[in-house]
């Protein structure tokens, strides 16, 4: 027997003493609802392998993304053998058993109508109406309004927010009136056209807003105070902004004293009012020695300071 019939033989016993490599089993779940974003092989099927390490590595390969909730991912198993692949895993020795194909969603909960109204019961004087069901992840449920309570207008749309384990998972907007109540400034007494406001014409009452006069009515007695009514008001009743005129404190044309200041100067002049003027508002005035025309702020009928 020549040397290299010799080798072939040898080589062919090597090869029988060789073990087959062990079949590995992938038993499929029928169906999959999980809360998590992505699936391992583990997540989606039973693994069989006689190896430890190897059962380990199989477990740990991710297969996909999970869909968004009310959707539905088919895995087959080719998709499965191709995930190997390209975690170069070898194939040829894997075997399927169980389901055809895995099913997958996200697990969902059912947020009901009531659920929501009852929230906007606590939030709200009066709960928004039409509101359907939701259908949102598994997870702590959070229930968030926008804008939030003391933003809110007498009818107005509301965003309702539903997060889920921190995340915001689904916003729904919805038409609302509200109820609200505010303390704001009304007329203790009767105030006739062209009365002057005095302090002991005014009281602060809590009472019902409208759209018309959620922004126009005044919460700070300091902002009606040496103002002129332009109407008859009545007892009780919300004093709003367009029924009210400042009055001015100079008229155009009066002489008045122009005050430059700064932190180290102060120089004063004669001035003339170029317009009526009303007290810390801007005014423009003209100095009589330069004839320069200038604006400042009006401190009382006879000043004006202007700042460097």
């Amino acid at each position: 027997m020549n040397i290299k019939r010799l080798v072939i033989i040898v080589m062919f016993f090597c090869l029988l003493a060789i073990p087959a490599k062990a079949e590995i089993i992938l038993d499929l779940f029928p169906k999959i609802s999980t809360k998590h974003n992505e699936i391992k092989l583990n997540d989606i099927c039973k693994i069989f392998a006689t190896d430890d390490k190897e059962q380990s590595l199989l477990s740990g390969i991710n297969i996909c993304s999970v869909p968004d909730v009310g959707h539905t991912k088919h895995i087959t198993k080719e998709f499965i053998l191709r995930r190997l692949k390209q975690n170069r895993i070898e194939v040829s020795n894997i075997k399927f058993s169980g389901a055809e194909e895995v099913f997958l969603n996200k697990s969902h909960q059912i947020v009901s109508k009531n659920i929501l109204t009852e929230e906007l019961k606590d939030y709200l004087l009066e709960k928004a109406k039409e509101l359907n069901e939701l259908v949102l992840p598994m997870g702590d449920l959070k229930i968030i309004f926008s804008p939030p309570l003391d933003k809110l207008s007498p009818s107005m749309g509301l965003y309702i927010n539903c997060l889920v384990d921190g995340k915001k998972e689904q916003t729904i907007w919805t038409n609302i009136k509200t109820l609200l109540e505010k303390r704001g400034i009304v007329a203790r007494n009767r105030i006739k056209r062209h009365q002057i406001i005095k302090d002991e014409d005014l009281e602060m009452k809590k009472f019902k807003l409208t759209n018309s006069d959620y922004n126009s009515f005044y919460e700070n007695k300091e902002q009606l105070l040496g103002k002129m009514s332009k109407v008859n008001i009545r007892k009780g009743f919300a004093i709003k902004s367009n029924q009210l005129e400042a009055i001015p404190v100079v008229k155009k044309g009066e002489k008045i004293y122009i005050v430059v200041e700064n932190e180290k100067l102060r120089i004063v002049s004669i001035g003339e009012t170029k317009e009526d003027g009303f007290l810390n508002e801007p005014i423009r005035v003209k100095n009589i020695s330069s004839q320069k025309e200038v604006s400042g702020i009006l401190k009382d009928k006879e000043t004006v300071l202007i700042q460097y």
